[in-house]
């Protein structure tokens, strides 16, 4: 089978120091990381480059292998057309690294064309849960960016792999890597060792914010992946975004991973809420890095995953299913803590506050201007009271006032729904216990909600 090189594209390749030995290749579209080894660099973060996420392909003597297919069938028809300037052996396989849409919404361009899909189980699965719900968003939310979407066709992995394997396109092994969760649940890396190249997929990224806040990330195991990845003599790295780097990028990522914990557990012990740190929060080893819009959800991430550990709260709550620590910050003896749930029939919360205090006892007066200072904070909601009450008498037996609210005019966003608002004093401490839900899509569910949330906070108890 033969090959074929553009002219172009072989002088491209010299302008952009192919042949330099570890240093980044600046270049950006398509570029020779060695021999038979190429990788398709994004232009940069814009949705026309599909965020910025890179792809490559390795060329055998017998096949072609694709490493992720880009976002859309029109971003993947253009790196299949800088396959055909170097090479007219088919494209019979196309690895996803993981199934974030920027990498995988162009597999059905190369499906198309006969090629298989690898991937991971958890790749796959991710794929066709969230395929769906990302396509309704879009309608819905962005339909300027969704008209960029309007071809995709959800292409579900054909092979499944394991920790490993091993494949020959002809004269040319690639490796496939599975170490467990990193970026992503079902992660896994290229590995060709002719040409000691490594493509990362998420798992690295070149001069942009990395994407820690994926449901099935593992920053613990990231970290150690990337510590094998330094162990394996390789000399070249297609990052998931960013030019080809050497191996030098692997201490930054998790030097990266690493502050970015280090500022969100800070600003958790310093009380500050999420909003608070993404607006204060600077990355040293990541000035000038693109996408900084990823900090919050990375922030986010921190903030879900050592909440409970850095605030270490002194009592329990036993929340129905689907709650989830969403904000918090301070330590046992002073801060507070928020739990969420949003679903169908709207949005739940429970937040609870401590400080150490004097009182024997809580009287309504204390609660009302309690009430007063958290609307003098929130000056867009209206909270109108309807009485008092006791909830969990019997056992909690806490002193309460409840009411409805409702966002005002000037706030110019709509939503409505009930609060109650419970204090006591227990160890030398006051516990403020405040509940509100929305009224939501489906009508009627709000009284059943928030007796629902008055259920769980007459479980309040101290465990030291």
């Amino acid at each position: 089978m033969k090959k074929r090189f553009g002219l172009a594209v072989v002088m491209a390749g010299a302008l952009l120091g192919i042949h330099c030995s570890k240093g980044d290749i600046t270049g950006t579209g398509l570029v020779k990381v060695d021999d038979n080894v190429y990788a398709f660099i994004a232009g940069g973060p814009s949705a026309a480059e599909g965020l910025g996420a890179n792809s490559g392909f390795v060329v055998g003597s017998d096949a072609v292998m694709v490493i992720d297919s880009r976002q859309t069938p029109e971003l993947a028809g253009t790196l299949y057309d800088a396959i055909r300037t170097v090479t007219d052996l088919p494209v019979r396989y196309v690895v996803n690294t993981h199934y974030h849409p920027d990498h995988t919404w162009g597999n059905s361009a190369f499906k198309d064309r006969g090629a298989v899909i690898i991937a991971r189980p958890e790749t796959r699965d991710a794929i066709e849960k969230y395929t769906p719900v990302y396509m309704e968003y879009y309608r819905n939310q962005k339909p300027e960016t969704w008209r960029r979407f309007m071809n995709v066709r959800m292409s579900l992995p054909d092979s499944l792999m394991g920790e490993r394997l091993k494949m020959d396109l002809g004269g040319i092994e690639v490796e496939l890597y599975h170490l467990g969760a990193g970026h992503t649940a079902g992660d896994l890396f290229v590995f060709v060792p002719s040409a000691r190249a490594v493509f990362a997929g998420g798992l690295v990224s070149n001069g942009y914010h990395a994407n820690m806040g994926d449901q099935g990330a593992d920053f613990a195991n990231w970290k150690a992946i990337l510590m094998k990845l330094q162990g394996m003599g390789i000399e070249r790295i297609v990052p998931g975004q960013g030019t080809v780097c050497g191996k030098d990028v692997l201490a930054r990522q998790i030097e990266y991973i690493d502050e970015v914990i280090e500022a969100g557990k800070t600003a958790i012990a310093g009380r500050k809420t999420l909003s608070e740190a993404a607006k204060a929060t600077k990355i040293a080893s990541a000035v000038g890095y693109l996408q900084e819009n990823m900090l919050p959800f990375n922030l986010q991430a921190v903030y879900k995953k050592y909440l409970l550990d850095v605030v270490a709260p002194d009592f329990r709550i036993d929340l129905p299913d689907g709650f989830e620590a969403r904000e918090g910050g301070g330590d046992s003896g002073r801060g507070h803590m928020m739990w969420v749930l949003q679903d169908e029939e709207g949005y739940s919360e429970l937040e609870v506050s401590w400080q150490p205090t004097n009182r024997a006892e809580i009287i309504l007066q204390d609660i009302h201007e309690s009430i007063g200072d958290h609307q003098g904070a929130n000056p867009e909601i209206n909270m109108g009271i309807v009485g008092s009450k006791k909830i969990g008498e019997g056992g909690l037996d806490a002193l309460a006032v409840h009411g409805k609210w409702a966002y005002n005019e000037k706030s110019k966003v709509m939503g409505a729904g009930l609060w109650t608002w419970a204090m006591i004093v227990d160890g030398g401490k006051l516990y403020s216990i405040r509940m509100s839900t929305t009224t939501g899509k489906v009508s009627g569910r709000e009284t059943g909600k928030m007796e629902a949330l008055e259920n769980a906070a007459a479980t309040f108890r101290r465990v030291r």
